[in-house]
């Protein structure tokens, strides 16, 4: 038996409604943070006009845009057209799309280095403020493919944006970005970021010991010697070359011990050279049957660069491998704040942009700790604007106060009520 549709009957109402219920609070909560004086502190000066839209305001703006769900600078109309989001914040306007487009083409070099460093103090403050001992920081570069006319053609043969970010994946931060163009040497500004946020680390008391992972774009004599004479722990994937393969050859084989049911491991020693100058380094070495032996041998070898205070060879294979686990923040960054979708017509324009995304997604880790219960910590942008961010309610006045209302039978009611309450609080 086929049951028949009914008819639906779709009326327009005078009230006051808005369709991002609970991203109120978490924009209350941005306006009441330190966030928009310390923009406007460096970049107040870029306002052309006095009656005109603050560099915070657009700023937030964009904030807004990316955490409700927008894919475009165009859809800020839909939050424009919000009613009951704007009575509920008391924002009359908010900026249009060419507003925002055409600030972000009016940045230059030295704007982007100061937002640059803004990101890595901020980022190294949560450090200090919840007294971290322990961080791990991983290298790593990005592709974000796009056809726009100012990218290049990328190793991988298509065009693109080649972006180098330091994050801290235990902690759920994005300390620094460096925007580069699709033809971008994977080794270059490797050194350079790694330099920018160790000296700003160093600058806290709390942080006792620092482990770096980079993938064979770090295997340099340089950036070595650098962590070197540091003391900073570190693995790097070594290079692949045929005198590494021989070396690993020559391995006796009762120094192989098993690792898995796949790979077996051993230490070694060798040297990285650089014109003239060369340095001892130590080996972790990985091999594992092929499943079709060739002339080059029967097994296929990788390997780490460590320094010597990480002796213990499985717990250094164990470590360097959990680089994977920084995917999850480059995943998070490509599919809800951005990294797929430079919105920016100029180099300059998405260099910016870039320091933006990171301060969203910085600050959405923030938002979370600060507005949301612990278990809420784990869940990206995304599950959070399902469940939370995107929900309908209808707002009233009563007296002098405005009110929303939700659903009461809505499941995470409570979790909007409490980010409510909270959001009314300052943070840093």
């Amino acid at each position: 038996m086929t049951a028949k549709n009914h008819i639906l009957q779709i009326a327009a109402t005078d009230k006051i409604t808005t369709s991002y219920a609970g991203l109120i609070p978490f924009l209350n909560a941005l306006r009441n943070s330190d966030f928009p004086e310390k923009i406007e502190k460096i970049f107040g000066y870029k306002k052309r006009r006095q009656r005109g839209y603050s560099v915070s305001e657009k700023l937030l703006s964009i904030l807004a845009l990316i955490y409700s769900g927008g894919e475009h600078f165009t859809d800020i109309a839909q939050i424009e057209r919000d009613e009951g989001l704007k009575e509920l914040l008391n924002i009359k306007h908010l900026p249009a799309p060419s507003v925002i487009s055409d600030f972000l083409n009016t940045v230059n070099t030295n704007d982007i280095t100061e937002y640059y460093f803004l990101n890595i103090k901020e980022a190294v403050a949560y450090y200090r403020r919840n007294r971290i001992k322990t961080v791990t920081l991983d290298i790593d570069s990005v592709l974000s493919e796009n056809d726009k006319e100012v990218s290049e053609w990328s190793y991988k043969k298509f065009k693109a944006f080649n972006p180098m970010f330091l994050v801290d994946e235990t902690n759920g931060l994005v300390l620094a970005g460096i925007f580069r163009n699709g033809n971008a040497s994977p080794q270059t500004d490797i050194l350079r970021i790694l330099k920018d946020v160790l000296a700003e680390i160093k600058k806290t008391e709390c942080i006792e010991q620092i482990r770096v992972r980079i993938d064979s774009a770090g295997y340099q004599l340089e950036i070595i010697e650098f962590l070197e004479s540091n003391k900073i722990d570190y693995t790097i994937t070594g290079d692949s070359s045929s005198a590494k393969i021989e070396l690993f050859k020559a391995i006796s084989e009762d120094k192989w011990a098993k690792y898995d049911n796949e790979y077996e491991i051993a230490a070694s020693k060798d040297f990285i050279r650089s014109g003239k100058k060369e340095l001892p380094i130590s080996l972790v070495v990985k091999r594992r049957l092929k499943k079709e032996i060739d002339l080059f041998g029967k097994y296929e070898y990788y390997y780490a660069v460590y320094n010597i205070s990480m002796r213990n060879s499985k717990e250094i294979v164990k470590f360097h491998a959990h680089r994977a686990n920084a995917e999850n923040i480059f995943k998070a960054l490509k599919g809800d704040f951005w990294l797929a979708n430079f919105p920016c017509h100029s180099l300059e324009g998405n260099a910016f942009f870039m320091q933006i995304m990171i301060s969203a997604y910085n600050l959405f880790g923030k938002l979370k700790e600060m507005l949301l219960e612990p278990q809420w910590r784990r869940h990206t942008l995304r599950t959070i604007r399902y469940r939370i961010i995107q929900v309908a309610g209808i707002v009233i006045r009563h007296g002098r106060r405005m009110i929303l209302k939700i659903n009461k039978r809505y499941r995470f009611l409570k979790e909007i009520i409490k980010s409510a309450k909270t959001s009314q609080y300052s943070f840093a």
